[in-house]
C-alpha cells in the first residue's frame, strides 16, 4: 500500500502536523509514502526529505485554491502498489484500524474502499496537538483523555481512506469538479453507495491535530462553495446507470 498526502502548507501548524504524521505512519506501517505539494514554492521538501520511506514531489501551482481532488488523482497514478491510502496531513489513525481497513480491501475481490473509523473524528486542542507532535505517542489520545470535541459530526467519512486503486478508478476516482474545501468526502461516500460499492466501515475513532484555518479550510469563496454543493446534489440525485454514464464523461478517467 502507498499512503498519499496531498499538501498545501498554509501555516506553521500544517508543516508541524505533516512532520508528525510522516513520523507516525513511517513507524507504525511499512507502506510507501508519497507527499505531493502543490504551491507557489516548496515548503515541505525538507520535512519530507527526513524520511526514507517518503517520495516527495513538488508541483508549481500559484492558484490560491488548493485543488485537492485533482492532486489525489495524480498520486493514485503515481502509486505502483495495488492499494492506496489517502490521508489528510492532520489526521492520526490508530495502527490496528489502518490494518483492518487494509485487510478489508486487500483480502476481498470486490471491495473498493474502507474507512478506518466509524464516524467520529476527535479534534484535539492546540496544546495536546503540540505534545503529540513532539512525542509522537498516540497513547496520549487513546489511553489518556485529552480535551477533544467532534470535528464536524458523528457521521464523518473523510480524513483517511483506503482503496483498491483500479476498482476505485472504475468508480471515478476523486471527483475533480470539487475544487477547494467542500462536501467531497460525503460525495465520495454517496457515489460509491449509489454504485453498489458501499465503503467498509471499521470500528474506532480518529484524531485531528490542531491547525489554523485559511481559505482552503472553509467556505470563504461563496461562488465556489455553491458550485461544489450543486455538484454534490447532482451526484446524489442520480440513479446508478445515470451515475455510471456521468462518470464515463469525466476527463481524468
Amino acid at each position: 500500500m502507498t499512503i498519499c498526502f496531498p499538501v498545501r502548507i498554509d501555516s506553521d501548524f500544517r508543516l508541524r502536523n505533516l512532520e508528525a504524521a510522516l513520523r507516525y505512519y513511517s513507524r507504525v506501517t511499512t507502506s510507501r509514502i508519497i507527499v505531493l505539494e502543490a504551491d507557489d514554492s516548496p515548503k515541505a521538501d525538507k520535512v519530507a526529505g527526513r524520511f526514507t520511506a517518503v517520495t516527495y514531489r513538488f508541483v508549481a501551482d500559484g492558484k490560491p485554491i488548493f485543488h485537492r481532488t485533482h492532486y489525489i488523482n495524480e498520486m493514485l497514478r503515481m502509486a505502483d502498489t495495488r492499494l492506496a491510502a489517502v490521508a489528510d496531513t492532520d489526521i492520526i489513525v490508530p495502527r490496528a484500524q489502518i490494518l483492518a481497513a487494509y485487510n478489508a480491501v486487500c483480502d476481498s475481490e470486490t471491495e473498493v474502499m474502507a474507512i478506518p473509523y466509524d464516524g467520529i473524528a476527535w479534534s484535539i486542542n492546540e496544546y495536546y496537538s503540540d505534545v503529540f507532535c513532539r512525542r509522537g505517542d498516540i497513547r496520549l489520545f487513546t489511553k489518556f483523555t485529552a480535551p477533544r470535541n467532534s470535528l464536524f459530526s458523528f457521521n464523518s467519512v473523510g480524513g483517511f481512506f483506503v482503496v483498491d486503486i483500479e476498482r476505485y478508478r472504475r468508480c471515478g476516482w476523486e471527483n475533480e469538479y470539487f475544487a477547494g474545501w467542500g462536501p467531497e468526502d460525503a460525495e465520495r461516500h454517496h457515489r460509491l453507495t449509489i454504485l453498489g460499492c458501499d465503503p467498509v466501515i471499521i470500528p474506532g475513532v480518529i484524531y485531528h491535530l490542531y491547525h489554523s484555518r485559511g481559505i482552503n479550510s472553509g467556505s470563504e469563496d461563496m461562488a465556489l462553495a455553491l458550485a461544489t454543493k450543486r455538484e454534490y446534489c447532482k451526484v446524489c440525485a442520480m440513479w446508478p446507470d445515470e451515475l455510471r454514464a456521468y462518470i464515463s464523461t469525466w476527463p481524468w478517467i
